[in-house]
């Protein structure tokens, strides 16, 4: 929308449009970790299961960058990838931490689901949910 808004003459040529990520505003309030998911509704649950984080969504496994991650050059990142991101997120992760950020790659989906759930896309609310449910359960 914001290049075309360009072409239009409406916004001028040098704007610069960066989308910020879900949750990004609550950085302002603590200085806790940092931690980065795909979808807006997983950093939700996850806000409400592990309230120790700041949640942020990056919007999808491709959005996620090193340029990305220098916003938060300042904070730790612990980066959850979805159950099938695992290989890509940790890629990103190496090549910021070659920058100096401090960043890591949570590996609990990718040991804790099995294979069919990594392939039915299965995210940190899935998880949290499926666990929180056999918790209640026992």
């Amino acid at each position: 929308m914001h290049a075309k808004l360009k072409q239009r003459g409406i916004l001028p040529a040098s704007f610069d449009y960066r989308r910020s990520d879900f949750g990004a505003h609550l950085l302002a309030d603590a200085p806790r970790v940092i931690a980065m998911v795909e979808a807006e509704k997983t950093a939700v649950i996850a806000s409400l299961e592990l309230p120790d984080y700041t949640w942020l969504a990056c919007g999808g496994k491709s959005h996620l960058s090193v340029t990305k991650l220098t916003r938060y050059a300042r904070q730790r990142i612990v980066l959850f990838p979805d159950g099938d991101g695992f290989a890509l997120w940790a890629k990103v992760a190496r090549a910021a931490r070659a920058q100096g950020l401090d960043v890591i790659v949570s590996d609990l989906l990718e040991t804790e689901l099995s294979d069919d759930q990594k392939a039915e896309g299965w995210d940190l609310a899935d998880y949290l949910l499926a666990t929180n449910d056999e918790r209640s359960h026992t």
